[in-house]
C-alpha cells in the first residue's frame, strides 16, 4: 500500500499507471482490481510470476517502491514550496473536522485522513502515524461490522467519528 497525495493532486498518477504496466506492476485501488484509490491509497503488485524467483520478484517490486516514494517526496516537497499556505489550511481542516464531527461517512474519513497524513509528513500535525493507520483500518465499515456489529450506516458513522476523537 501506498500514499500518494503529491502523485494524484498533479494528476501524475496515471502516468505512474502507465509505467508500472510496462514492468509487469500494477497500481490498483485500496481495495484491489477493478477499486478506485480512496483517500490517495494504492496497492502495488505484481503480475508477471512466470519464470521468476520471489526473490527477483521482490526485487523488482522493490525497487520500483523506491522510484515511486522518491518522485512522490520530491513532488510532495514541490507543493508545499509552491501553495503552502494552502496545503497547511487543507490539513488543518481535515484534522479539525476528523476531531470534531458527529458522525463521519467512510469517504469522508478516508479523505480527510490522507490530508491528516500528509500533515504529518510535512510536520504540520503531531500525531502518530500508527493512529492514523489504526484508524484506516478500524474506521473502515467491515471493521465496524465486524468488531462491533454495527450495521446501519448512520450508527456506524457515529462510532466512527468516536474513535477519531480518541485516537487523533
Amino acid at each position: 500500500m501506498l500514499h500518494l497525495p503529491a502523485l494524484t493532486m498533479t494528476k501524475r498518477i496515471g502516468h505512474m499507471l502507465n509505467s508500472v504496466g510496462k514492468l509487469g506492476l500494477t497500481i490498483r485501488g485500496m481495495y484491489g482490481e477493478g477499486t478506485e484509490a480512496r483517500g490517495c491509497l494504492y496497492q502495488l503488485s505484481n503480475q508477471v510470476t512466470l519464470g521468476m524467483t520471489d526473490e527477483e520478484i521482490l526485487t523488482k517490486v522493490n525497487s520500483v517502491i523506491d522510484q515511486i516514494v522518491s518522485i512522490e517526496t520530491k513532488l510532495r516537497d514541490d507543493i508545499l514550496k509552491a501553495n503552502e499556505t494552502e496545503i497547511k489550511n487543507r490539513v488543518m481542516r481535515a484534522y479539525g473536522i476528523l476531531k470534531n464531527s458527529y458522525s463521519l461517512t467512510s469517504e469522508e474519513a478516508i479523505g480527510y485522513l490522507s490530508d491528516v497524513r500528509l500533515g504529518k509528513a510535512f510536520g504540520i500535525i503531531d500525531t502518530e502515524y500508527k493512529n492514523i493507520s489504526t484508524l484506516l483500518v478500524k474506521g473502515s465499515p467491515a471493521c465496524l461490522i465486524s468488531e462491533e456489529g454495527l450495521k446501519e450506516p448512520d450508527a456506524r458513522d457515529k462510532r466512527r467519528a468516536i474513535l477519531f476523537k480518541e485516537l487523533l
